[in-house]
């Protein structure tokens, strides 16, 4: 299994948790002449630079333990799919996980669990069906890493 799979993504370094791409790499080493860090560089139309910062000071909560970093959903349709997926011979399981790793561009693992799937298709939903929120997202997780290195 790769590192990082099942794990959670925010009880590692936040620059491990997937979200990389090469726009998240301009804004992680985007610095103003004289060195120090630009934070608004890729505000655009319908991003909220105060929403980033609420999801910047939700991961600092988590990170300091005043906040729980593990949710729950309650579904009994995605319940059922997840525990079929965990009952079957593996390849159900790993198909998904990669097909979900596939749309978000990411590296494929071979070794997938129920939190991972449910992680990985958050995030797909959230960049296909909320393109702003994503963004939103990925440049808090991109402030936020830049402020703990």
């Amino acid at each position: 299994m790769k590192s990082g799979a099942g794990d959670d993504p925010f009880s590692e370094d936040v620059a491990e948790v997937g979200f990389e791409s090469e726009a998240e790499r301009e804004t992680d080493a985007t610095l103003d002449e004289t060195g120090n860090e630009v934070d608004d560089v890729r505000i655009g139309e319908g991003v909220s630079k105060d929403f980033v910062d609420e999801i910047v000071a939700g991961l600092e909560d988590i990170e300091d333990g005043s906040v729980q970093k593990t949710i729950a959903v309650r579904d009994g349709r995605i319940k059922a799919l997840l525990i079929a997926l965990d009952e079957s011979d593996g390849d159900e399981l790993v198909n998904l996980g990669q097909s979900l790793q596939e749309s978000l561009g990411r590296d494929l693992d071979d070794e997938f669990d129920r939190s991972t799937i449910v992680r990985l298709a958050f995030r797909v939903a959230l960049q296909e069906a909320a393109p702003e929120t994503w963004e939103q997202l990925t440049q808090a997780l991109g402030r936020y890493a830049r402020r703990n290195i």
